[in-house]
């Protein structure tokens, strides 16, 4: 028989609808980063295969007023949310939310400002939606992992699409009941296997999940009931999932005292790859800097990590761009050679280069003893590096923390700069203007649709 615990979904979905509004301003600056950070991502990864794939496909189920950032395509507001989320995440370039293991921004703000195109909801409003999405994805890792993630879950999907669900109940202001019921619709959206990753239906899992997240929501605003606790249980999602019902408390208590996105922030990358290895590429540039190293000088490269990270880093010889992406071989090599990891290592001829492959031969990714069979939080996985060179020195550098994290934060220049990196060469150096300025002024917006607007060709 199934088993419930009724109350954590009603509790949780209380807090979503009844909490104040988010209005601190050091809160209002994180989420605001977010949609700055996230809306290049988009705009980027709007040329990618895969969202063309989405677009294409989409297109014949309907047109509709909502666009797609970076694309002169609009389309019906699911299916512009499956666009843009998946755009979102198609370079691997967008956040991490560290108590997930998942992008959390990638569902989030697509998800989020689809919707507020089409109801032109205030700047305020988007941001505290934001907020309260992070809050629940933050919860929801808080309780199902470790075990969810290493049982091959893709926590961006299977947590990103009762996050949606929560950030667009709050967004159109449902009422708690109608929260409870999207919370629990959304849980039968949700899925996805990390067996995905190195392919090009990885990002359109964060496409998925905000789709999932704005029909879960407005299901329920249509009066769609469902089972008043979906996430706990032995039959929840939880239960489902992990393996056992227990450890949902975790869910409401004490939320937002402090809140996650206080607490954790999240973990925007300077590198458009798997995070699991920017602490070695962080390393590798540490090391080159520091010694001037030429790739003819490097006898062998031994990088040693935790599971959890070595576990994602499947492809030691990429034959796609996307596996690339979570190849350690190919993205130390390539650091070494051109002294950065930026997009243009991320193409067809980038990855068949003959000195790359050569020297990614000489690169060893290994378990480190020290951390084995420990799948534990991102925070406290160090990665070693031991290089041996030709003239017979070893170096060897522990990075505990890579750019991008809590502990090491990008700074606004450098958050800014990825933007205007990402965006410029899609929309032009004035539109791309014109939506910094938009974003600039988020928390004061009187229009947010406006954003999506200047995010087009």
């Amino acid at each position: 028989m199934p088993t419930s615990e009724n109350h954590f979904s009603p509790r949780l979905a209380e807090w979503i609808a009844q909490a104040p509004q988010h209005a601190r301003p050091e809160v209002l600056e994180q989420a605001r980063l977010s949609f700055l950070d996230t809306l290049g991502c988009m705009v980027a990864g709007a040329t990618s295969d895969p969202v063309r794939s989405v677009v294409a496909a989409s297109t014949e189920w309907g047109k509709g007023e909502v666009p797609v950032a970076g694309t002169s395509s609009r389309l019906a507001l699911p299916w512009a949310a499956l666009a843009n989320g998946t755009a979102a995440h198609a370079l691997d370039f967008d956040d991490n939310l560290e108590p997930a293991l998942g992008h959390a921004s990638a569902v989030l703000v697509p998800a989020i400002l689809s919707v507020a195109s089409t109801r032109r909801s205030p700047g305020a409003a988007v941001l505290d939606a934001y907020v309260v999405g992070i809050e629940v994805m933050g919860r929801l890792g808080a309780a199902f992992n470790m075990d969810h993630y290493s049982k091959g879950w893709h926590a961006t999907l299977t947590l990103g699409a009762p996050a949606a669900a929560a950030a667009i109940a709050r967004l159109v202001r449902l009422d708690a009941g109608q929260t409870r019921n999207a919370l629990s619709i959304a849980t039968s959206m949700a899925g996805g296997s990390k067996i995905q990753f190195g392919t090009g239906l990885k990002p359109v899992h964060a496409g998925l999940a905000a789709k999932a997240g704005i029909t879960a929501a407005l299901f329920a605003a249509a009066g769609l009931d469902a089972a008043p606790e979906a996430l706990a249980g032995n039959w929840g999602l939880h239960g489902l999932m992990n393996g056992a019902p227990g450890g949902c408390e975790v869910l409401a208590a004490d939320i937002g005292q402090p809140l996650m996105i206080e607490r954790f922030g999240l973990m925007r990358k300077i590198y458009p790859s798997c995070a699991a290895m920017h602490r070695a590429i962080d390393g590798i540039l540490d090391m080159r800097m520091a010694e001037n190293l030429k790739p003819d000088e490097i006898l062998g490269l031994r990088v040693a990590m935790a599971e959890i990270q070595t576990q994602n880093l499947r492809f030691p010889r990429p034959s796609s761009v996307s596996e690339a992406r979570f190849s350690l071989e190919y993205c130390a090599a390539s650091t070494l050679v051109d002294g950065e990891l930026g997009l243009s290592a991320f193409t067809e001829g980038a990855i068949a280069r003959p000195a790359i492959l050569a020297l990614a031969q000489r690169i060893t990714m290994v378990t480190d003893p020290a951390l084995h069979g420990q799948l534990q939080s991102d925070a406290q996985t160090p990665t070693t590096l031991e290089l041996s060179l030709t003239d017979g020195r070893t170096l060897r550098h522990v990075v505990p923390y890579q750019r991008g994290h809590e502990a090491r934060p990008l700074t606004y220049e450098e958050v800014e700069a990825k933007f205007a990196s990402l965006v410029e060469p899609v929309l032009g150096g004035e539109r791309a203007s014109r939506l910094r300025a938009l974003l600039a002024g988020l928390p004061a917006l009187v229009d947010s649709s406006l954003l999506l607007e200047a995010a087009v060709p």
